[in-house]
């Protein structure tokens, strides 16, 4: 059974706790994961005059793991399209 939800399009200034407490309504999280940057730089970006990145800064989207399949399915089908922090 699937149980996690790729949530993507998320502002930048969502946090965990934000996103945690939008989709508790609608079961149980075992775990969520806000996706952000795993290094401090990324020189092959910087050399081809690309901004840098901070360790830290968020990408983006994120992945939440429900405890029941039922879960899952009720988030993925009443949060579609939901605005959270100004972004659908």
């Amino acid at each position: 059974a699937y149980l996690t939800l790729f949530v993507g399009r998320l502002s930048y200034d969502t946090t965990e706790k934000k996103l945690r407490r939008e989709f508790e309504q609608y079961g149980p999280i075992r775990r969520m994961r806000l996706v952000t940057e795993n290094s401090s730089s990324i020189d092959a970006d910087s050399a081809a005059g690309k901004e840098k990145r901070d360790k830290g800064k968020p990408r983006g989207y994120a992945f939440i793991e429900f405890e029941k399949e039922d879960h899952l399915m009720e988030a993925y089908q009443k949060s579609d399209g939901k605005k959270i922090d100004g972004k659908r």
